[in-house]
């Protein structure tokens, strides 16, 4: 039984794919890379997720608990209250922040960087963290307490980790000069820790110093940003906890550093499911390739089924071997995808952590700290996803080759006889999915995802699936006439396409998939796109912007001492300035901006878009010197907060009672912002400093003059600012964006390519298939070129069925994108607009990508001998 098993399997399955290779692999090629999309996508953004969390996990230590203000500062008086503590573990103060590393002379081109500092109490911070030994040119020692005495004898004194260090081209003695606030500083390195314990944390990417030394260079004089609790054999976490939130002051909160990491996974998880969903667009076609690989065979082979089940071969083998063809094909694909995964992995991780670090944990976020791991769980997954998909995109022609009978292969076109009338059940079929994607596009998200949106999306495309057999029907019989122009070529073409509708369709479904996602991220990134500039040209109206050079990227490290805001108000022709001051801080465990703004200013000089409609003069008016805030759409989404309601918003002395004057259109960031009126804002943070300041010129003043003057200025007090017009940071703008979205629309091209590939695919299985059509056409008289010709128009027929299809099935698409997916992931309302330029351009590139690689079986077919075929036949 098992010699005769085997006989069948090569026979059926084995036989046919080593004959025709080129079939073969295109099917395995489309298999491939699906999965090395979705192996890629998986392994970046993890790789990105762990990278943040090891961070996390390293710079901890042994800590068992973590004392901050909520992203405020804080008097390190409060110490005088912990004493108690040193009998329960280790007390170890920390101050942190970033500074921008100034390019050193003659050194080669490359991205702002920034490096992290962490400001520790040395001797006892030793016994909280891991550090390595202390390395140099000439020798490898303990990095001890004596150690940190030694070198840590001087202000700006610093130690580096060995990775920046040889980046930089650093040794012991050297002077590091970077960006603080609005100054320039050099730190001097007065040792170098080896690539181990916390010099691997943020990719190398952090210097450690005193912590008195990092206050000063900070300005942040007697003020701590943490406390981090180291705690003895025996202590009681619980018990130390407790002790300690009754006895500190409110605006204090007492969490664990795992804490931290959790707020990671929450920010990053809409990210990474839309990124999953959005990668594994390209295995779906990949399944309608094995789909359509599988009928084809079921199709040629039909006579030598009709043979196996008169010899009495059972419908259960029959069914068992051609899951088992697509089982082949899809282990094979599933194999190379996973080793193109891994390599296509290495390629994005770059662009994913950039992603990240431009939108969310920034202070986290590095490249050089995301290692690309492909551990066996993933590998083994791949691999069996792959396979199960593959076996079931073979289920349902396995499942009609099982059902084939010896007399129905005695009977010409008994198959699509069958096909054609299970087509009106196919179209009532696809109608109702298509109607039941609205409700499920209706339901709310679970757990702050969009499940049932992601379903609405699944529901579009299997409904369209369906009617993809009577709509390449319709098109080829409403194309009847248009192809006759075309002779010989376009009528043969015509009429083989409605007499095999059921070979076709799979590839035109293939195809209709890969455009309607490439035309859906499309529209959405183009209307985001729209949106996002008509938001800046209402949010950004001031001339001028004046920040820190040292800024640069999201966060609020840097900022401006309030004496040089008084040189701004003098510059030549400033009319109005608007002040803004931000902080990062913890609002119901989520990371949320709390700002001081000029909104009197803001009102009279910007164009505020606010979700109730209302007129912004008046509201923004209504929140100078009162307890009424603006906040932004993600936060209101995000916590279910609108006109009118009651907030407590953290503060430096502890909760502020505040109510929310409106809502307002933000599109800069998704973590949500709540803003004060300035007024308002200095008696609750009592830091003048600013972030950046607006400059609103007067009418017919010289733009150019006033950025000098303050350049001027800024240079003879010895400050590092940066100066930038309205027009340079829309550019900036702009052109962040659009290196945000490239990475989805490289994602959504594999898949047409893909698609492509399927359509080629089936050209090539019909070639073969056809070889007695073709020489007969010879023998009565049809050239080469006609012979060709007539599979180039089918080509063309097929993928303009495609494509239509396509189209249509993108903007449904786009509009579950744009109304469901992405406002419950992120919480923007976008206007929805469809580029009907850009789609048509699309539309046109596809199809002529088509065509030339329909030129492959098209040159086959006519390449048939007609003396070879009529004499066999």
């Amino acid at each position: 039984m098992l010699s005769r098993a085997r006989l069948l399997a090569a026979g059926l399955i084995l036989r046919p794919l080593f004959s025709d290779p080129a079939r073969a692999a295109m099917t395995i090629a489309g298999v491939a890379i699906g999965i090395s999309v979705v192996v890629s996508v998986h392994l970046a953004t993890r790789a990105a997720t762990a990278s943040m969390k090891g961070s996390i996990a390293i710079v901890a230590g042994r800590t068992a608990l973590e004392v901050s203000g909520g992203g405020y500062p804080f008097d390190e008086s409060v110490l005088r209250e912990m004493e108690w503590l040193r009998d329960e573990g280790i007390v170890s103060p920390v101050v942190t922040g970033r500074v921008r590393v100034v390019r050193r002379a003659g050194a080669a081109p490359a991205p702002a960087e920034t490096l992290t500092i962490l400001g520790v109490d040395l001797l006892k911070d030793i016994r909280v963290r891991e550090y390595g030994a202390l390395v140099s040119a000439r020798e490898r020692k303990k990095f001890d307490a004596v150690s940190f005495l030694r070198l840590l004898a001087e202000p700006n004194a610093a130690i580096v980790t060995e990775g920046f260090a040889s980046r930089h081209g650093l040794a012991a003695g050297d002077r590091l000069p970077v960006l603080v606030n609005d100054r320039a500083r050099d730190l001097v390195i007065r040792g170098v820790l080896a690539d181990e314990g916390i010099a691997r944390a943020m990719g190398g990417d952090f210097a450690l110093m005193d912590i008195a030394a990092a206050q000063d260079l900070f300005d942040r004089f007697l003020l701590l940003d943490r406390i981090d609790i180291a705690l003895g054999e025996g202590a009681s976490l619980e018990a130390v906890r407790k002790r300690l939130e009754t006895t500190l002051p409110p605006s204090l909160s007492v969490t664990t550093p795992s804490r931290r990491g959790t707020q990671v996974d929450t920010l990053l998880a809409a990210f990474r499911a839309n990124m999953t969903i959005l990668s594994a667009v390209a295995l779906v076609v990949g399944v309608f390739l094995i789909h359509n690989t599988i009928s084809v065979s079921v199709v040629r082979r039909r006579s030598e089924i009709g043979t196996l089940r008169v010899l009495g071969v059972g419908r259960g083998r029959i069914l068992a071997l051609f899951l088992a063809e697509g089982a082949v094909l899809g282990l094979a694909g599933a194999v190379l995808g996973v080793a193109g995964g891994w390599l296509l992995a290495r390629a994005v991780v770059g662009s994913v952590t950039r992603t990240v670090s431009s939108f969310y944990v920034s202070s986290l976020a590095s490249t050089a700290g995301a290692e690309m791991q492909m551990d066996l769980l993933t590998a083994a997954g791949g691999l069996a996803f792959g396979l199960i998909v593959a076996v079931l995109s073979s289920v349902i022609p396995a499942r009609e080759a099982a059902g084939i009978s010896p007399a129905s292969v005695l009977r010409a076109g008994s198959l699509e006889t069958k096909k054609k009338r299970r087509r009106p059940l196919s179209v009532v079929t696809g109608l109702v999915l298509l109607a039941l994607a609205y409700p499920a596009a209706l339901a709310g998200p679970v757990d702050g995802l969009p499940l049932f949106g992601y379903f609405s999306a699944f529901l579009a495309i299997t409904g369209c699936a369906f009617l993809a057999p009577a709509a390449t029907a319709l098109t080829a019989r409403a194309l009847r006439h248009p192809l006759a122009r075309l002779r010989a070529p376009g009528v043969l073409a015509g009429a083989f396409v409605r007499a095999n509708i059921t070979a076709m369709s799979a590839a035109v479904t293939a195809l209709m998939i890969g455009v309607a996602m490439f035309v859906s991220v499309a529209v959405m990134v183009l209307s985001f796109r729209e949106t996002f500039l008509l938001w800046l040209s209402q949010m950004m109206t001031a001339d001028l912007v004046v920040s820190t050079e040292a800024q640069g990227g999201r966060g609020f490290d840097h900022t401006i001492d309030e004496s040089f805001v008084e040189d701004l108000r003098r510059a030549p022709g400033v009319a109005a300035i608007d002040l803004f001051r931000g902080y990062t801080v913890d609002f119901r465990g989520v990371p949320v901006t709390v700002g001081g703004a000029a909104l009197s200013v803001m009102g009279r000089h910007a164009r505020l878009s606010l979700l109730s409609g209302a007129d912004p003069v008046p509201v923004l008016e209504s929140t100078v010197g009162r307890d009424r805030v603006i906040v932004s759409e993600p936060f209101s989404r995000r916590f279910g907060v609108g006109r009118g309601a009651s907030i407590l918003v953290p503060s430096p002395a502890g909760p502020v009672a505040v109510t929310v004057a409106d809502v307002y259109r933000d599109y800069a960031s998704d973590r949500g912002s709540i803003i004060f009126d300035r007024s308002t804002f200095l008696t609750h943070f009592p830091d003048r400093r600013v972030n950046a300041a607006g400059l609103f010129l007067s009418p017919g003043a010289d733009l150019e003059r006033a950025r000098g003057e303050i350049l001027e200025r800024a240079a003879a007090g010895g400050r590092r600012i940066a100066v930038v017009t309205n027009a340079e940071i829309r550019r900036q703008a702009v052109r962040v964006f659009d290196q945000t979205f490239a990475i989805t629309y490289a994602l959504e091209a594999i898949a047409v390519i893909v698609a492509v590939l399927g359509i080629v695919n089936t050209q090539i299985a019909q070639v073969l298939d056809r070889r007695r059509e073709f020489g007969l056409l010879r023998f009565l008289g049809a050239s080469r070129r006609q012979v060709g010709g007539m599979m180039l128009v089918e080509a063309v027929l097929l993928a303009t069925t495609g494509i239509a299809l396509g189209v249509v099935l993108g903007v449904i698409l786009s509009l579950i994108l744009v109304f469901v997916i992405n406002l419950q992931s992120f919480g923007w309302t976008i206007e929805w607009s469809v580029p009907t330029a850009f789609i048509v351009q699309a539309a046109a590139a596809i199809l002529l990508a088509t065509a030339l690689a329909g030129l492959v079986p098209a040159w086959r077919a006519a390449g048939v001998r007609a003396a070879a075929e009529v004499r066999e036949e």
